[in-house]
């Protein structure tokens, strides 16, 4: 639910990104930001500014897990 909530925020009020992106660096939060920007482009078709997109793209962890979100889960084999 929470990738729905970070689309609807930065579709209806963008944050300053370079603070943003600042602030998570600061913080040692910067992988959970990208995930959750790709996520919601991604799911939800949420915009991001070029440079953004650039940055949260170019992490190849976020898009690993990105892409293990896209998938089912899976269900455990019986015994």
């Amino acid at each position: 639910m929470w990738i729905a909530d970070v689309a609807a925020l930065i579709s209806r009020q963008p944050p300053d990104w370079d603070r943003a992106l600042a602030v998570a660096n600061e913080v040692g939060a910067q992988r959970i930001l990208r995930l959750g920007l790709r996520l919601a482009a991604d799911l939800l078709g949420a915009e991001l500014p070029a440079h953004v997109e650039a940055t949260v793209q170019s992490d190849r962890a976020v898009a690993k897990l990105a892409a293990q979100n896209r998938e089912p889960p899976r269900t455990p084999r019986a015994s």
